[in-house]
C-alpha cells in the first residue's frame, strides 16, 4: 500500500520576456567620505533605500565598498526590508544571508540570485554586524548622492537617518 507524502516546492515564476539588468543604489567607491560601524558596535545595522522602478524586481547581487577595515574577521547578515513610514519596516527574507569578511577592503559582492528574492516596490537593503572582534572598525565608502543611510544600534532599536549615503547597491532584473 502507498502512503501519502506532501512536499512543499519552491515558488517558480515564469516570465515570457527577456529581463533587463540594472544596478540600483549608490555605486560610490570614495575613500574621502565614509559611513561606519563603530568599534565594539556588534548588533548594529546600516541600510539604504533602493528605489525599484518595475514590479516584480528580482534581486541578483548586493555590492558594497569597504574603504577601511581594522578587523581581522567580521560576519554580517544581509537584510531586505519593506518600507514603513519612510523607514525600514519588516525583514522580507526567510533565510539568513551571511557575509564573512577577513580584513578585506574594496568591492564586496554578495550573490543573491540563489535566494529567489522578489520585491514589488521600493525597499531597504542593509548589513547587520553579528560577529567580530570588539575592536573592529569598518568604514564603507559613502557620498552625498542618492539616498541617506539609516542606522540602528540593535536589531530592535529605532532607526536614525543620516544624510550621507553609504555605497550599497543592488543588481536587479525586471
Amino acid at each position: 500500500s502507498l502512503e501519502e507524502k506532501i512536499d512543499k516546492l519552491d515558488e517558480i515564476v515564469i516570465v515570457g520576456r527577456k529581463l533587463k539588468t540594472r544596478v540600483l543604489g549608490n555605486k560610490t567607491h570614495s575613500r574621502f567620505f565614509g559611513g561606519k560601524f563603530a568599534s565594539g558596535d556588534l548588533g548594529s545595522e546600516i541600510a539604504v533605500k533602493i528605489r525599484s522602478k518595475v514590479a516584480p524586481t528580482y534581486l541578483d547581487n548586493f555590492s558594497f565598498n569597504i574603504s577601511y577595515n581594522t578587523g581581522d574577521t567580521a560576519i554580517f547578515r544581509v537584510n531586505v526590508y519593506d518600507i514603513k513610514n519612510g523607514s525600514p519596516g519588516e525583514n522580507i527574507l526567510t533565510d539568513n544571508i551571511l557575509v564573512s569578511l577577513n580584513g578585506q577592503t574594496g568591492k564586496i559582492d554578495v550573490d543573491l540570485s540563489k535566494h529567489n528574492i522578489v520585491v514589488t516596490d521600493d525597499f531597504f537593503i542593509g548589513l547587520e554586524w553579528i560577529e567580530g572582534e570588539d575592536n573592529s572598525g569598518i568604514v564603507f565608502s559613502a557620498g552625498f548622492i542618492n539616498n541617506a543611510t539609516y542606522y540602528r544600534k540593535a536589531s530592535q532599536g529605532r532607526w536614525k537617518k543620516f544624510q550621507m549615503g553609504v555605497g550599497f547597491n543592488v543588481t536587479v532584473k525586471y
